[in-house]
């Protein structure tokens, strides 16, 4: 019964560690090394779907693996990411569409060049 209890009490908890814990395992330096060139582009997105902070660390690591992107900041107190990318290597709506694969509807708010 005791097990049981243990059990549920850390399950309930979970969206309070989950974002820590998946962090520390991706810490924010983990993927493609970055290159600023002068091609940049920053697309703003809303994600109002975004309901946990371990939502926002799996948006943020797929994001950050995709060839062209340069950095992605998923912040999920604002439901908001922030896109740096190589125009010329992807186009926002391919970020906005690898966002929409993660399960989660991506709105664009602006974009800067």
């Amino acid at each position: 019964m005791w097990v049981a209890t243990a059990l549920t009490v850390a399950l309930a908890a979970l969206p309070l560690y989950a974002g820590p814990v998946a962090r520390l395992l991706h810490p924010e330096g983990a993927g493609p090394a970055l290159s600023a060139g002068e091609n940049a582009a920053t697309l703003r997105v809303n994600i109002p779907g975004m309901d946990c902070a371990a939502c926002a660390v799996n948006i943020q690591r797929t994001l950050r693996k995709v060839e062209g992107v340069a950095r992605a900041e998923v912040v999920f107190k604002t439901k908001e990411a922030v896109i740096d990318y190589d125009p010329a290597r992807i186009s926002p709506e391919k970020i906005v569409a690898v966002i929409d694969e993660t399960g989660f509807k991506a709105e664009p708010l602006e974009r800067k060049q």
